[in-house]
Order: C-alpha cells, then sequence, then structure tokens
C-alpha cells in the first residue's frame, strides 16, 4: 500500500483515481478549517481536540487517531486494517425474529417524499405507487415525521456538557470513540 504525503489528502483509497472526489474534499478541508475557527470554542485554536478522523498513519499505512490541535490537522482518507469475520447484520431480522417482534425494516420506494428532481411534482407511497395530493395529505402523518412527533423528540433534548455524562435520551456506549474509555479527554484545555 503506498501512501503520497505530498498530496493535498495523504490517502489509501486511490483518491487520485477519482479527480471529482478529489476536487470536492480539497475544497471541503480548508473550509471545515475555516468553520472550526469560526464556530469552534473560543479560544480552541490551541486545545488538543481528539478527532474522529485519522491523525496520521503508522508504517504500514493504517489510520492513527490522536489529540491534535486544529490549526495543525491535515486530515487524510485512510482504511484501518479489516477484520476477517466481521459482519454487518443490516436488513438482519434474526434479533427481531428471537425477540418475537413481526416488524420488518424496509426501505421505502426510490420516488417516495423527492423534493427534487422530475420526480418532486409526483406524490408517491412508500409502496412505489403514485396518488393523488388529498391522499398524501391524509397519510403524510403516518409516513413521515409530524410536527407533534418533532416537538416530542425536541422536548427530549436535554442538554448535557458534563465529562463521563451522558444525556438522559442517550444510552452511554460500553466504549468511547475509536475504543477509548467513555470518560476519555477529547478535548484538552491546555
Amino acid at each position: 500500500m503506498s501512501i503520497d504525503y505530498s498530496e493535498k489528502i495523504p490517502n489509501n483509497v486511490n483518491l487520485s483515481e477519482d479527480r471529482t472526489l478529489q476536487r470536492a474534499l480539497e475544497h471541503w478541508q480548508p473550509n471545515y478549517l475555516s468553520w472550526w475557527q469560526d464556530m469552534g470554542p473560543d479560544g480552541s485554536q490551541n486545545f488538543d481536540v481528539y478527532l474522529r478522523t485519522a491523525v496520521s498513519v503508522d508504517p504500514q499505512g493504517w489510520a492513527q487517531f490522536g489529540h491534535v490541535k486544529m490549526p495543525d490537522y491535515r486530515w487524510g482518507i485512510f482504511l484501518n486494517p479489516g477484520e476477517a469475520d466481521r459482519k454487518i447484520h443490516f436488513g438482519d431480522h434474526k434479533i427481531l425474529d428471537k425477540a418475537g417482534i413481526s416488524f420488518r425494516f424496509k426501505a421505502p420506494h426510490k420516488a417516495f417524499h423527492r423534493n427534487i428532481g422530475p420526480l418532486a411534482a409526483v406524490k408517491v407511497s412508500p409502496e412505489g405507487q403514485v396518488i393523488s395530493e388529498a391522499e398524501w395529505k391524509a397519510n403524510v402523518d403516518t409516513w413521515l415525521p409530524s410536527a407533534a412527533d418533532r416537538a416530542y423528540v425536541a422536548s427530549l433534548m436535554g442538554r448535557c456538557v458534563e465529562p463521563g455524562k451522558f444525556a438522559n435520551w442517550i444510552a452511554p456506549p460500553v466504549m468511547g470513540v475509536n475504543r477509548q474509555p467513555v470518560d476519555f479527554e477529547y478535548v484538552r484545555f491546555n
């Protein structure tokens, strides 16, 4: 695996083969740093921040995570080593079956609730049936979150900023980001 560290975005995923994506990411990164400077915590430019993205790579080219001062952050795109027996159980209903739940997850039709493109003017049910405006209005709150649903969820969102504590609407994780302890000091106030 070879990495060209002179690239604006070092990577081990052959980013140079997709020039459109590479240009978009090269445009995004300085904007991200500018956003952090404008919107990040006051005086945070000198804080060591633990990021969910790689801050460096090891000699074999694998992602390394750690603290970095935001002005020094030069990000890349790096794959972690693969896990041979890892499985992603997307759409696996065994857990639901085991619990006696008959609900099934399914994606709606690709034309459902489109707000852009040629399908934006067409009302389509989650099953893909073209329906009338009246039928859409009669069913939209059963298919999509209603204003009342959004207000209820917003009422649950209590703010919690104490290290090692979690808001009441978040289940405490078994471990922190990148296998760090839950109470890991993600931002060091130097």
